[in-house]
């Protein structure tokens, strides 16, 4: 049972409220005196409400949007883990949430089996075409991609939105369906908005054609400055090489871009290209390379180490869990040229 007193409810230090495994959605009279903190408290800044079981109460997620209907003070909402994708009212309350709520900044939905019921999905894209103030949210570990029609909603549903800067669609395994590469390439070109995308863990590098549509919509993004492509498999076969020359080429806006844990230590052609990509570009700020064991291969780390040295407009360099303590002057040389330069270089060390 939750215990809440006038102090919590009074308590402006009181920002963070974390009901992460709680059973929430189990608990009917729980729910009403969390529904009388939210409503009272005008401090709150975060609620974590992650693995619940919320999904499965339309009554408890009735009393959740109702709070959030009038809510003014807390900018991030954590719903993950709750089931809402296979259930069609508690998941319409989601919607009014996205549609009407006007503090809310991030809310993540990530881990929700978003995509199993094809009318829940419809009513959560129905919200993001809608939501007027959302900055970011998180889609990742859902269901999504092996849904034709529901790939089809989300991709017109941002092409609609006109506020979400940041997304995370993550671990959905688009790479294991064609179609959901289509949508998310028709997704990246038409978007006005979208600044940073996260795709981490989707198997794109298992078939050449994901890479091509992909790297064509984030070449021919109007708009996106972050891009996450980790744990793709990108390095296992050349064709995909051109496609990543491709974003830079054609798209002047990037500025983070995240190739982590891809087994690029060992493909030299594949680090020839990344070096003449990082020399060429003027708008790369941030390169992630983490975990690609470079710290084994002595040709890929010059690369790396030029590519650094040549362009200056680079602020940060992310190389940590890349083994680089077999290079004894690696140190040296980063802590060397960050006095040197307005760079940062990470490594362990």
């Amino acid at each position: 049972m939750i215990q809440i007193n006038n102090n919590i409810i009074n308590n402006i230090v009181f920002t963070k409220l974390d009901l992460s495994d709680c059973l929430i959605g189990e608990d009917l009279e729980s729910t009403g005196i969390l529904k009388s903190l939210l409503i009272k408290n005008k401090f709150l800044k975060t609620i974590l409400l992650s693995n619940n079981l919320l999904g499965n109460n339309s009554e408890v997620t009735n009393m959740i949007k109702e709070v959030f209907l009038i809510n003014k003070s807390i900018i991030y909402l954590d719903l993950s883990e709750n089931f809402f994708g296979q259930k069609e009212i508690p998941m319409k309350h989601i919607k009014l949430i996205l549609r009407y709520n006007e503090t809310l900044i991030f809310i993540d939905l990530s881990k929700n089996k978003i995509g199993d019921l094809f009318r829940a999905t419809r009513l959560l894209c129905e919200g993001i075409a809608m939501s007027a103030y959302l900055k970011k949210l998180d889609l990742s570990g859902n269901t999504i991609a092996f849904s034709e029609d529901g790939m089809k909603l989300l991709a017109e549903s941002f092409v609609a939105n006109k506020t979400i800067k940041e997304l995370n669609l993550s671990n959905n395994q688009f790479g294991s369906n064609l179609n959901s590469i289509f949508y998310l390439r028709k997704m990246f070109i038409l978007n006005k908005c979208m600044e940073c995308v996260i795709l981490n863990n989707n198997l794109l590098g298992t078939n050449p054609v994901n890479i091509k549509l992909i790297c064509q919509g984030l070449s021919m993004s109007k708009s996106l400055k972050k891009i996450h492509l980790a744990a793709n498999q990108i390095a296992e076969n050349d064709e995909h090489i051109e496609y990543i020359k491709d974003i830079f080429l054609y798209n002047k806006y990037v500025e983070t871009f995240d190739l982590s844990d891809n087994q690029l230590g060992d493909k030299l052609d594949f680090m020839q290209a990344i070096y003449e990509t990082v020399v060429q570009s003027s708008s790369l700020r941030v390169l992630i390379l983490r975990n690609n064991s470079f710290g084994y291969y002595t040709d890929s780390m010059k690369l790396i180490t030029d590519a650094i040295k040549e362009n200056i407009n680079l602020k940060e360099i992310d190389l940590t869990e890349d083994e680089l303590i077999r290079f004894k002057n690696f140190p040296k040389f980063a802590e060397d040229l960050m006095k040197k330069r307005d760079v940062i270089i990470k490594y362990d060390k």
